[in-house]
Formats: structure tokens, C-alpha cells, sequence
């Protein structure tokens, strides 16, 4: 399976996420952060290697940046004519978060409304169904590889009514290799619902089933998610599920565009 989507940016940088996970899984410093390579301890990679990087192949993460650096970081890449965009990071271990999402995963999706089983040999036409779902709702996809959790250990999931048709979708993952202190931190995010559907605390629920399944399937320790500070919505939503704003650690994607990559 090798299926990308989206921009033609998009679709390089899922590429070359998936031609570079077994280096990032060996290379300490760096971390896969499913659109793109990443790091997530800019020292051991050095800023200008993350540069190179970056200038290379369009588009370079930065996960987990204490605050007291983003301003330099963005001055010094904005200096060489690249755009850095920056998100909040929430998180929590299993005792913030389990309670609160166990509680309302318990509820069970609205009526009508189905889980699909992706855990094992998802079907290439339904993950490029997701892919295509979420560009509808203004995310940037991940590739097909990932979704699938072939080149990172993750889960894709998703629910749809009763025709079928995608009514929403999350992603949990971990993106850290042996090398990090975020070793057993999983990340969620990809939380989407479609216009039909909002309203019905939808987008809860299937963020609050990847938190659980962060704990529960993949053993972290720690699940967090990156949120813009403008995202209302989506704030309310992961405070809802049992995560809470860290004091200092950002995330930021870097490209070498003036759009920003993602909402």
C-alpha cells in the first residue's frame, strides 16, 4: 500500500515521511510527525540540519518546543524566507484523561452511527476515503502507509451512518522513537466531522476513543494533541476529553510556502 493526498506539498512530504521512517525511528532527535518529518529535541538534530531539511523537502516539524524558543526559531526561519506556524499543546497522563473519555465513549455514538474496525488490514479505498474526508474538513492528511499504522505504531478511527459515508475520523499514534523522553507520549489528532453531523459533541467522542485507545491499545504514558490558539472549538473539545493546556510546550510546522499547512 503507497497511497498519498492532497496538495502536491502534501503528498512530497507524506512521501518522504514514509521513504524516512525507519531512519527516524534510529536517528535520535528526530520523530515522525506523520505529515512530515520532524524532531522533537532540536539540539541533537542542530537547527540548520532541520533547515537543510526543511528547505530539501518543503515542509519540517517541531514538536514539543519549550515557548521560550518559538519566537527565535520563527525570527531566524522567517529570515531565510520560511513560514513557522506554532500550536498549543494539551496533554495528560492516564489519570487526567481515561476517566473523562472512558465516560464518554461509554455513551456510545449517536444513533445510526457505526464504528469501522481498522485495526487490522484496513482497505486501501477506505483509507484514501479518510484521506479525502479530512482535505474536505481542512486537514492535511497523513499518507495511506500511516494511516494504517504500517510505518509508525497507530490506529485510524472512524464512524459512518448507515449509507456508509464517513461522518467522522481520529488518528492516534506514537511518534517518538527510543531515543526521546517522549518515548511513550502518543499523539491524537485528525479529529473531523463532517457539516452534517456537528452538534452532536461528535468530534468528543471520536477524540475521546483515541484517547482511550492511546492507553489502552498502545501503552503510552502520556497523550496529547496540538491545537491553534484561535481553534476554540477544538480546545473545548480535548478539555472536554480530559487534557489541559501545558504552560510551555508548543508544536510548530515549518514550510517554505506562505500558506499554513494546516488548521
Amino acid at each position: 500500500m503507497r497511497g498519498y493526498f492532497g496538495t502536491e506539498l502534501q503528498q512530497r512530504l507524506q512521501r518522504r515521511a514514509d521513504e524516512l521512517a525507519s531512519t527516524v525511528v534510529n536517528t535520535p532527535g528526530l520523530c515522525n510527525a506523520g505529515r512530515m518529518v520532524s524532531t522533537d529535541d532540536v539540539d541533537r538534530v542542530g537547527l540548520e540540519a532541520c533547515i537543510a531539511m526543511l528547505e530539501a523537502d518543503g515542509g519540517f516539524g517541531f514538536r514539543l518546543v519549550h515557548e521560550d524558543r518559538t519566537a527565535a526559531m520563527s525570527a531566524h526561519l522567517a529570515a531565510r524566507g520560511h513560514r513557522l506556524d506554532w500550536w498549543d499543546t494539551f496533554m495528560g497522563s492516564a489519570d487526567d484523561v481515561l476517566a473523562a473519555s472512558k465516560q464518554i465513549v461509554a455513551r456510545g455514538p449517536p444513533e445510526g452511527l457505526f464504528h469501522i474496525d481498522l485495526s487490522d488490514n484496513p482497505s486501501e479505498a477506505f483509507l484514501e476515503r479518510v484521506q479525502v474526508f479530512l482535505v474536505e474538513n481542512g486537514l492535511a492528511p497523513f499518507s495511506r502507509l500511516t494511516l494504517a499504522g504500517e510505518t509508525v505504531t497507530g490506529r485510524t478511527l472512524a464512524l459512518v451512518d448507515g449509507h456508509g459515508d464517513l461522518v467522522a475520523t481520529s488518528f492516534v499514534y506514537m511518534p517518538h522513537n527510543s531515543f526521546s523522553p517522549f518515548r511513550t507520549y502518543a499523539w491524537g489528532g485528525l479529529a473531523a466531522v463532517s457539516p452534517a453531523h456537528r452538534g452532536k459533541s461528535l468530534g468528543s467522542y471520536i477524540n475521546a476513543c483515541a484517547a482511550v485507545t492511546a492507553f489502552e491499545q498502545l501503552a503510552a504514558t502520556v497523550f496529547y494533541e496540538q491545537v491553534a490558539a484561535t481553534n476554540i472549538p477544538s480546545r473545548r473539545m480535548v478539555e472536554t476529553c480530559g487534557l489541559t493546556l501545558h504552560p510551555y510546550l508548543k508544536s510548530g510546522l515549518a514550510s517554505t510556502g506562505a500558506e499554513k499547512f494546516t488548521r
